[in-house]
């Protein structure tokens, strides 16, 4: 048994040892982590934001979404979105010829035979093409490019950041989570996204050293990402070589204002193979990365071995108190106050979700939620994927987004008088998987015209509101996104 307050090398037990040097070597990491957090805690965002002036001539801002054609409900929710802030004066939707879906704004199609000259794939391939277009159209140094996945949404505050106060060339905000609960612990090991983005993101990007660069709600003027380009010609680490090329020629900043929300992977399969891909991006990017930032590239090396002796360390603490007599003081300290440090990185991002029962569920599950998250490193290098390929996974399911009635009574509609004249009652079916509660009451007479979103078609007109609602119900169950326009037919009203 180890005695005093630090352990005997001479009759200590290995194991103690060799549980005391991965404990040392997480501490210092632990100990930087609470101190970004108390940075975060004291340094606001509105801190931050009150330090910056107002542009006197406002940036131009459009938003590129870039997508492989998966999820075309969830990107016209997007547009609508975005749209409806009045901030973008453009919104590019930039996808692949094979995707026949006409989206309901601008489309920068890449060409099947598009060939990168760095030999890029995929996504990249697909942004590189987007911004020698963007530029061919003309846009240049008044103009900043807002970049999001085909499953993020930014909202208002952050856009408007970017218009009216942004004056790097390059910067990015902190995410949160949408779309939460569907996958439990895939959600809840998202939660540490958020820690990483208030604590790492914010300090180091406002002191123009990016580390955790994200691709949803990464923002360039558009003259630098089209002279940077994204044709890497890598596996994948796309936006954090699109972050570390800006602050090498340029300047990085943070967006202190706004959010990016995110939807985490719906199954464990999914949650895998994006860490996976994440894992590969790091270690398979030809070494570009390192030569961009040595120190960046390190830090990733040490957080990779943090994690897989962290584990190993929680599962050694119980062997060595159980059969080797007990740990020293100052073994079980560090052990401790390591164990403390990382419930509260944990906690501190569950904050950030406003909600007791993920708190209590983050607090409860910390340990095997460490557990799942660190497993898909081991699974990266078990079973590594095809790198000639980019592996995409589905976080919003088709049918996750609720399918909505947009129907609205203009001024210049039928009259009250004529609305309770001769009426049926129109039940929608507003989810998939549940019967209708909305209800419009609207004259007999009256056209239902229904577009299917999806494929862009536009039904026969009609007054039967059975047939309608049997058209709603079947589009429902196929997970399409629909609305309605009413039309008195005498007037030819919209109503």
């Amino acid at each position: 048994m180890s005695g005093g307050f630090f352990p005997d090398l001479a009759t200590c037990n290995p194991l103690e040892i060799l549980l005391l040097v991965m404990l040392i070597s997480y501490f210092p990491y632990a100990v930087y982590q609470i101190y970004l957090m108390d940075y975060c805690l004291y340094m606001t965002d509105k801190k931050i934001k009150d330090r910056k002036k107002r542009l006197e001539v406002p940036n131009n801002v459009i938003v590129a979404i870039t997508t492989n054609g998966m999820a075309t409900d969830v990107v016209e929710k997007i547009i609508a979105k975005v749209r409806g802030y009045g901030l973008a004066s453009e919104i590019f939707v930039v996808k692949e010829e094979r995707d026949p879906f006409q989206y309901s704004c601008r489309m920068i199609t890449v060409p099947s035979d598009y060939v990168c000259p760095g030999g890029s794939r995929c996504k990249m391939r697909a942004m590189h093409y987007g911004i020698q277009a963007m530029h061919d159209m003309g846009y240049g140094k008044e103009t900043y490019i807002c970049h999001l996945d085909d499953d993020s949404i930014v909202d208002r505050p952050y856009l408007e950041y970017v218009k009216y106060y942004l004056d790097a060339e390059g910067a990015q905000g902190c995410i949160r989570l949408r779309a939460w609960g569907r996958h439990l612990f895939s959600s809840l090991s998202d939660i540490i996204r958020i820690s990483n983005c208030e604590a790492w993101c914010k300090r180091c990007n406002s002191r123009n050293r990016p580390q955790f660069v994200h691709g949803e709600g990464l923002v360039v003027r558009a003259d630098v990402e089209y002279e940077i380009g994204w044709d890497y010609g890598t596996y994948g680490a796309e936006d954090l070589i699109m972050g570390l090329s800006v602050s090498k020629g340029y300047r990085f900043d943070d967006i202190p204002d706004g959010h990016i929300y995110i939807a985490p992977p719906t199954s464990v399969t999914d949650y895998f193979k994006q860490r996976r891909r994440w894992f590969w991006s790091l270690m398979n990017n030809r070494g570009v990365v390192r030569r961009l930032s040595f120190k960046t590239w390190l830090f990733y090396m040490y957080m990779y071995i943090n994690g897989f002796l962290g584990l190993i360390s929680l599962l050694i603490i119980p062997i060595v108190m159980l059969f080797a007599g007990g740990l020293s003081d100052f073994t079980h300290m560090v052990a401790v106050l390591n164990i403390i440090f990382f419930f509260a990185y944990y906690q501190f991002g569950a904050t950030y979700m406003h909600s007791l029962a993920i708190s209590a569920a983050m607090f409860l599950l910390t340990i095997p939620v460490a557990f799942y998250d660190g497993l898909t490193s081991v699974y990266a290098l078990v079973r590594p994927p095809d790198f000639t390929t980019f592996e995409t996974i589905k976080k919003v399911r088709a049918g996750a987004a609720r399918s909505r009635c947009l129907c609205s009574i203009s001024s210049g509609s039928s009259s009250s008088s004529e609305l309770r004249g001769s009426k049926i009652w129109l039940f929608l079916m507003c989810m998939y998987n549940t019967t209708a509660t909305p209800r419009v009451m609207l004259p007999r007479t009256t056209h239902i015209e229904i577009m299917l979103r999806r494929s862009s078609t536009l039904l026969p007109n009609t007054t039967d509101w059975r047939q309608a609602r049997a058209i709603i119900a079947t589009m429902n169950r196929s997970r399409y996104w629909w609305y309605l326009t009413f039309t008195d037919a005498h007037r030819g009203r919209r109503i």
